[in-house]
């Protein structure tokens, strides 16, 4: 199966927009939609920060808001499942990534089966709210291009001799349906305020818990 392609903002800065000189000008195409435009510059004629910023963005194959919200609240969910505790989660983007769950013990420092775990969510979970589901399957995951500097894939890459992964890939599949009213109310909580606390996050999960 072919996925498409997903670019960040950083991505479409950096790769996919060219530079053209024409006739002592500089002049700015992307790659994704062809268009070209003229880029403000400063006095000395070099190109001022966001002159990369396409005029016809947010590109269709660009991740929307939702689908950050349901990604982080992926992530979230199945570690506040798996008994690891979060800092705080957020939608606010930068200049490498779209959104971020942060943990209180470094991300690197968890076992491998909750690193594992932890980054399929986040993709499964994102596909309840896309469209065209892109990881019905484990491989179609595995097929995934990565952007938006998740590690999804370097994550799975690392430790597939020391994980089932595969095995991860069901379980976290069946706790994310399982607790899918968890991740509606945490991407929704997301949504509307941009970032979450790490109580919140339990406190979300908890309540959703109690419910049939």
């Amino acid at each position: 199966m072919i996925v498409p392609k997903r670019f960040s903002a950083t991505e479409l800065a950096k790769v996919n927009v060219e530079v053209i000189k024409q006739q002592g000008k500089l002049f700015l195409r992307c790659q994704i939609c062809g268009a070209v435009w003229l880029p403000a510059t400063n006095k000395l004629g070099q190109l001022l920060n966001g002159y990369w910023r396409c005029p016809n963005t947010p590109h269709k194959n660009m991740p929307t808001k939702e689908e950050v919200a349901y990604h982080e609240a992926g992530h979230a969910v199945i570690g506040q499942l798996l008994g690891v505790r979060i800092d705080h989660v957020t939608i606010v983007p930068n200049d490498k990534i779209a959104g971020q769950v942060v943990y209180t013990v470094s991300f690197d420092k968890l076992p491998p089966s909750q690193q594992v775990m932890i980054s399929i969510a986040g993709p499964i979970a994102e596909d309840m709210v896309t469209k065209t589901p892109r990881f019905a399957t484990f491989e179609d995951l595995l097929s995934f291009s990565e952007s938006d500097g998740r590690g999804v894939l370097k994550t799975i890459v690392r430790y597939r001799n020391e994980v089932d992964v595969p095995g991860h890939y069901r379980v976290a599949t069946y706790l994310l349906n399982k607790h899918r009213h968890s991740i509606d109310e945490v991407a929704k909580a997301l949504l509307a305020k941009q970032k979450l606390t790490g109580e919140e996050v339990a406190i979300i999960v908890s309540r959703s818990q109690d419910k049939p």
